[in-house]
């Protein structure tokens, strides 16, 4: 049995709770709280859409910002700022504005999940999830995925990477840089005319410098070098170039030579024959000796026109070059040249037209003997293009020639301008008669001839040549006079000649191969995976956002429309993550007082564990939105 005491304190206690909540239903009554209209409703999320705005500009300006400097040199900004400054500012950007969005998104859910009666522990899980980290992974715990918030955790977490992420995404390697306004270049040539002075009649005698080249490439330890020019030390040229050459073949004769008795008119005993014999056994040895010796040994070498194909490219300051194909020039005593066209330059149109010409493409895929000359013309300042009709089918004659100009003697018409000019001038490579074999007839004939003599004495065998040229073919590659020595020994010659060649060729038909200048710098290379990572926490921000928006609306509707039932006019609210809102609109008077017990202790840890019992709703009052205990065992 209860005293009146205790009914008085009883009445003291639930009364007010009872007359509030009686007030609240009354159906006169507004609540006094509908000053709020439902139109501001759409400027709840204002701060929260502009922070989802500038996360895709923030992400967008990562992405336009490495892509423009992606494979390219380091760029040099003022006050020394670097691409990952920028990067790092963006960075910044994503991860505000992505926080403030997850906290007020979480905030929201914490009141809007009390529609209906949750746990006063999830409520406090949600509240610590929205202030940072650690609280999110009790959130994560608390929660196992089993809502939306626990998206809003995982990216609040994984918001805390994205800086340290973010400077992985630009590397700085080591790259080659292209200089646009420095061209590199090896020397070419599509046409050398170097004849000499004219002697006694049809024969001319060798400039000093191409006998110095013929010289150089017989007796110079140190091969010669091209003057090629390259900046950096590092050039790249085009994937072949060709340019006019000299080239040498050489073949064994020896099957060739005719053995010719010596004559012994005074019948002087010749040699023993045991020393021509190579398999000898020397008394007292044990073993026989093998003596491989060839006696007699000939090789025939040809030095002529023709062009050569290469690739090259200059590394570290060392230029190398590699030989790719070559092409004899055939001599054309008529016109007094060598001379050949690059097909490779001509398009199937033009090919056609030079087979109807009466050309044979078909023996040679790319070099064609071509009859056309081009010279350059000093007078008009300009290359000029002069071909015959003189062995032109009767059928095309009208349509290539040109009767309006006749040529010198037995020409015949002239070549009209534009079948003249079918193949380019830079692919038409031409050497002059008299240059070519020129210096065949009058260098190459007599630079050869003669004898070496070999004496031997108790030390070693000494030789004995007049000749200079015959002492570098005995001293060539291995000594043993071997075909491929004198092949060796022959292209050194020809090397020595296309260096000349290539280096004093006709100044205005001597373009030269044009390469790209490179230098080493530092690069920005971009590793687009990384990217990924800032896309992904921007997709799962703004996918919550959406969410956590559209569900707010579905969850107050819900709420208000379940306390109109009451005659309760209950007005739309912003409860995120402002402490104000807890602290007026926390638990209602008899909430409190139900809970005396559990806020008795000033210990957090404590009351985390008073709390686990308690569940909790969001009701309308005629003071606001509360929250209502709806069951609390002791």
């Amino acid at each position: 049995m209860q005293t009146p005491a205790t009914l008085r304190r009883l009445r003291q206690v639930y009364e007010p709770a009872c007359r509030e909540r009686l007030h609240l239903f009354h159906p006169s009554n507004t609540l006094g709280m509908a000053n709020g209209k439902d139109s501001r409703t759409r400027y709840i999320w204002w701060l929260e859409t502009a922070c989802a705005i500038l996360i895709v500009g923030a992400l967008v300006g990562i992405i336009a910002t490495v892509n423009a400097y992606d494979n390219k040199p380091l760029p040099h900004w003022p006050y020394q700022l670097s691409i990952n400054s920028f990067i790092a500012a963006y960075s910044v950007i994503l991860k505000t504005a992505s926080g403030l969005i997850i906290a007020e998104g979480i905030s929201h859910i914490k009141w809007t999940s009390l529609k209906r009666p949750r746990s006063l522990r999830s409520f406090w899980v949600h509240d610590e999830a929205s202030r940072g980290p650690w609280g999110a992974v009790h959130l994560l715990w608390n929660d196992k995925g089993r809502h939306i918030s626990s998206l809003g955790a995982l990216i609040a977490i994984l918001i805390l990477f994205l800086e340290p992420f973010s400077q992985q995404i630009v590397t700085f390697p080591i790259c080659v840089q292209v200089h646009d306004r420095n061209n590199a270049t090896i020397p070419r040539t599509n046409y050398f005319q170097e004849e000499g002075t004219f002697t006694r009649g049809a024969t001319n005698n060798i400039p000093w410098n191409l006998r110095n080249a013929i010289n150089e490439g017989m007796f110079a330890t140190n091969k010669l070098q091209l003057n090629v020019s390259c900046g950096t030390g590092n050039c790249t040229f085009p994937s072949r170039y060709s340019s006019l050459a000299f080239c040498s073949k050489c073949e064994d004769v020896s099957h060739k030579l005719i053995r010719v008795p010596w004559p012994n008119p005074r019948n002087i005993t010749p040699v023993p024959e045991f020393a021509r014999y190579p398999n000898i056994t020397l008394p007292g040895s044990g073993s026989s000796g093998n003596l491989t010796l060839q006696i007699v040994a000939a090789a025939g070498c040809q030095i002529a026109p023709c062009v050569r194909s290469y690739s090259g490219d200059i590394s570290i300051g060392k230029f190398q070059e590699k030989q790719e194909s070559e092409y004899m020039l055939p001599r054309n005593l008529m016109y007094g040249f060598y001379r050949a066209a690059d097909l490779e330059c001509v398009n199937d149109s033009k090919k056609q037209q030079l087979s109807q010409m009466g050309y044979d493409l078909e023996a040679n895929p790319r070099w064609l003997p071509y009859n056309v000359s081009v010279r350059y013309n000093e007078t008009l300042g300009k290359v000029t293009f002069r071909g015959t009709c003189q062995f032109m089918p009767e059928d095309k004659f009208d349509e290539f020639c040109d009767k309006s100009k006749p040529g010198a003697g037995s020409e015949g018409f002239l070549l009209t301008d534009e079948a003249a000019q079918i193949v380019p001038a830079e692919c038409v490579y031409a050497m002059t008669d008299m240059a070519g074999s020129g210096l065949i007839a009058n260098r190459f004939a007599d630079l050869f001839k003669g004898e070496i003599q070999e004496h031997y004495s108790f030390s070693l065998p000494a030789l004995f040549s007049i000749s200079e040229p015959l002492m570098a073919i005995w001293h060539a590659g291995s000594g043993n006079g071997t075909l491929e020595d004198m092949s060796g020994f022959m292209k050194n010659i020809s090397d020595s000649l296309t260096i000349h060649v290539r280096q004093h060729g006709h100044p205005n038909l001597s373009q030269p191969v044009l390469g790209e200048t490179h230098s080493n710098t530092v690069c920005i290379r971009v590793q687009w995976e990384w990217i990924i990572y800032s896309a992904v926490v921007v997709g799962s921000t703004l996918m919550f956002f959406i969410w956590v928006v559209i569900q707010s609306k579905i969850d107050q509707a819900q709420l208000r429309k379940a306390w109109e039932k009451e005659g309760v006019h209950a007005p739309f609210y912003d409860f995120k993550s402002s402490a104000l809102t807890l602290l007026f609109h926390g638990l209602d008077d008899g909430s409190r007082r139900e809970l005396v017990d559990v806020g008795s202790t000033n210990q957090t840890s404590e009351m985390e564990k008073r709390v686990k019992n308690v569940d909790i709703q969001l009701i309308a009052t005629e003071r606001g939105w509360k929250l209502s205990t709806v069951g609390h065992h002791e």
